[in-house]
């Protein structure tokens, strides 16, 4: 991979295979314990005002994030994609696997791994729920898969009638490690 940078007001963004660095933070692949990465288009009462474009990413206490708008006219479109999808797709081959063990390995321990803060989702043995007060888990097997749209997630959940699943979960793709979730399920769905 060509070494991908990007410029946003203060915030400088290098990624290469082996690190991405923000400004003065860098942050070697095979350390980063948590991301969050999603693009959409932004709309203020229902009319477009550009995309945004954003990427955090993490390593112990140590976190960074970057983040580009293309404009209402889309001035910075082309550039927003052009280094958005090349680092979402190293994230997503060389990052977001060994998170997902790593998620895996702690809930077969029965302990909780929680998405973001309150009213963002948690896992468990018995599932997916989101975290706040009297919330039920979503069964692993009821899940279908996930759907996104507009830098968010739907998780599919059985109708129990056989007929087309359900969205029954909503979640921001700007929570640490959402981008997670559908290995996650696909995980426990499949038995593993």
């Amino acid at each position: 991979m060509t070494a991908i940078m990007a410029t946003n007001d203060k915030l400088h963004l290098t990624a290469t295979t082996d690190r991405i660095a923000i400004n003065d933070a860098v942050f070697p692949v095979g350390d980063i314990d948590r991301v969050a990465y999603w693009f959409g288009a932004k709309r203020l009462n229902g009319s477009y005002v550009g995309t945004s474009f954003w990427l955090r990413v993490g390593s112990g206490a140590t976190s960074a994030h970057f983040f580009m708008d293309s404009g209402s006219h889309d001035t910075r479109l082309e550039e927003g994609h052009s280094w958005w999808g090349p680092v979402a797709d190293l994230l997503t081959m060389h990052v977001v696997p060994r998170i997902v063990r790593t998620i895996v390995a702690s809930i077969d321990r029965g302990e909780t791994v929680n998405f973001g803060g309150l009213g963002c989702p948690a896992a468990d043995r018995r599932g997916l729920r989101i975290r706040k007060p009297f919330a039920s888990p979503i069964p692993w097997n009821d899940m279908r898969g996930t759907v996104f749209e507009h830098g968010r997630m739907r998780v599919l959940v059985a109708d129990g009638g056989g007929g087309e699943p359900k969205a029954k979960m909503l979640i921001g793709l700007d929570q640490w490690n959402s981008a997670t979730i559908p290995d996650v399920i696909e995980h426990y769905r499949n038995g593993d």
